[in-house]
């Protein structure tokens, strides 16, 4: 790709049948990034990416996703038809104002978020509907919305819970 793309707010790669790509640093306005419809079973973001808002990489073939220090902005991310399993994200980004799209839970083996001083939030399937949740270096908190109603379990790691009925989010207190 060429240099000199720091204005550059949307980039489109879509369709491409790419396996591989090194994205420039200098990408540092950039808002939105389609990645979608293409072969990637791996993918390095760089970290120059600060004021990415919307990152779309549906269809292609990650199993991981860890999506670099700095990227605290963004807001939708799109992983629909990946075989994805592992999400990290970076410290000081907001999960609460982050959408996910395509990360199912019947297909998720396991979930990690890495969350710096907050501590480590793992999230491991071990069978049909039962999910192991192991935490360190804060409370864990639930909830059945993300509008912010979260309540501490008062449980110690490891906790195995039931992934049956209505919806429930975890997290770590800030």
């Amino acid at each position: 790709m060429p240099a000199g793309l720091a204005n550059l707010k949307t980039l489109y790669l879509i369709q491409n049948s790419l396996q591989e790509i090194t994205l420039p640093t200098d990408l540092t306005n950039l808002e939105r990034l389609y990645l979608t419809y293409n072969n990637f079973s791996e993918l390095s973001l760089p970290k120059g990416m600060t004021n990415l808002k919307m990152l779309s990489i549906k269809d292609n073939r990650l199993r991981k996703l860890t999506l670099p220090e700095g990227m605290i902005h963004l807001r939708r991310l799109y992983l629909n038809g990946n075989p994805i399993n592992r999400l990290a994200v970076p410290q000081g980004m907001n999960i609460d104002n982050l959408r996910i799209s395509g990360f199912p839970k019947a297909s998720i083996a396991f979930y990690d978020l890495e969350t710096g001083a907050s501590g480590t939030l793992a999230i491991i399937q071990l069978g049909a509907g039962v999910l192991q949740i192991s935490w360190s270096g804060s409370t864990l908190q639930s909830s059945a919305d993300l509008s912010g109603n979260w309540e501490d379990v008062g449980e110690e790691s490891p906790l195995q819970v039931e992934a049956v009925g209505a919806s429930k989010f975890f997290r770590l207190r800030p």
